[in-house]
Order: structure tokens, then sequence, then C-alpha cells
């Protein structure tokens, strides 16, 4: 740690400049991050979705909804929501045991840059396209993103960043149905952040119909030493009577 102490004679106040450099810290492989759970999020306008993913790729309890409202307020409120936001996720991550947070690598400034331009199906015009740069205005990726890159490396996090192409698309068509046989009121929003936590841990993003894999360390175990694994009841041996077979009628 460093001090400067130096003085202005012009307004005659006297600054204090503090400087420091932190530890090289080594920084853990993916590998190392996908044996333990994650927290991923879903960015919006409005709101943050979070699901916690296990190392199998599997949700861990229910997905939830943070509340990001941005719209009308100075900077300095902004700030203050977004590490509020940050702080919460950092908290969820440390309760379940993750090791990382996994967001989609998004980026609207080209999107922002572009303004009224055409831009393939993109709205441009119109009431469409006015409700569209707000909703792209809306969304805080960028500073979100620098936000919990920071704070998360203080609180001993990776964080993750995927593909974002066809999220919504492949959560819709293949997580909104069975989180909601669970969770009525899961939304798409949820079924994103599913997707985007299990890619950041290596699996695709469709569900498989016959069930997901097992996790790592239980991969080398055979089904009957997994946890959960009910035994088949053990066949009757040669000679013994059934359970619907009595001393009064049994068959010679």
């Amino acid at each position: 740690m460093r001090y400067d102490i130096r003085v202005d004679p012009g307004n005659g106040r006297w600054y204090l400049d503090a400087s420091w450099r932190t530890p090289d810290t080594p920084m853990p492989t993916l590998d190392d991050l996908r044996a333990f759970p994650t927290v991923s999020v879903d960015v919006n306008h409005g709101h943050v979705d979070v699901s916690v993913i296990t190392p199998d790729g599997n949700v861990l309890g229910e997905p939830d909804t943070i509340a990001l409202e941005l719209t009308g307020l100075p900077a300095t409120t902004r700030e203050g929501r977004i590490r509020a936001v940050v702080s919460d996720l950092i908290g969820r991550a440390k309760a379940a045991g993750a090791h990382s947070i996994v967001i989609e690598n998004l980026d609207f400034a080209s999107a922002r840059a572009e303004g009224r331009e055409t831009s393939g199906d993109r709205p441009a015009r119109g009431k469409r396209g006015r409700a569209f740069r707000g909703l792209v205005t809306g969304i805080p990726t960028g500073r979100l993103r620098a936000c919990l890159v920071q704070m998360a490396f203080n609180a001993g996090l990776a964080v993750v960043a995927v593909d974002p192409a066809y999220t919504s698309r492949w959560a819709a068509q293949w997580w909104l149905a069975p989180l909601r046989a669970h969770h009525p009121e899961t939304s798409g929003h949820h079924a994103a952040a599913v997707v985007i936590g299990r890619r950041g841990l290596g699996h695709r993003a469709r569900r498989r119909v016959t069930g997901n894999q097992p996790a790592p360390e239980e991969a080398g175990r055979s089904t009957q030493t997994r946890p959960g694994h009910i035994p088949a009841p053990p066949s009757p041996q040669p000679g013994t009577p059934s359970p619907h077979e009595t001393s009064g009628n049994r068959k010679a």
C-alpha cells in the first residue's frame, strides 16, 4: 500500500492518494470450474433471470428473477442497482457452492450505432422501431458485465461468457415445458438462463429425451451404487412359496 500526500496552494486543500497492487492469482481452467455448480444469468430489460445449474447440466432448485429497473434513473442510482444485483448473484453462487457465473457474450454497441438504419429483419422506423431501440438501450449488458467481472473476481468467482446464438429458441423448444411441469411460473427467460448455464458447463443446449448424463463424480459408479437408486426385489428361490400362495392352497 502506498500513500501520496500533496497540497494545492491555490485552494489550500490537501489530497491523499492511495495505490496498491493485488497479488497475482492463477485463474482456474474451464475444466476446474465445470466440476462445480454454476449460476447462469439471462439479462433482460428491467430484470435479470437466474438459474443454478449442477455439473451434470440439471437445474438446482427453482429459477428466480431479480428486478433491475433502470429507466429514467440518474447514473449514480443505476450504478447502485447494478451493484446490488451483482451482490445478489455472488451471494447465490456462494450459497450453491458455485465457482463461476455464466452470462451471454452480448454486445449491442453495433445495434445502438446503427440507430434507424435497417439491418435484416430488425425493425427500424415507426412504433416498432422506437420500441426496439428503447429495449436495446434499456439492457445494461456492458455495465453489468464489467461490474460482475470486477466484483466476482474480488469474491473468488470466475465469469464465463458464452455464445448467445439461438438461446431463446432452444430454451423454448427443449426446456420451457419440462421446467413448467415442476414450476408453473417459469418463463422463457428462466429457460434461457438454463441454456446459458449448460453452455457454460460444456453441455449441449438441447435436453436429452432419456435424461441427462450423471454428474462426473457419479459417472464412474455402477447404477446400483448411485444415490437414489432403488434396488429391484430379489427373485424367489426355487421351491419357495410366492406371496400369493398359502399353506392351505399351495400346489403339490
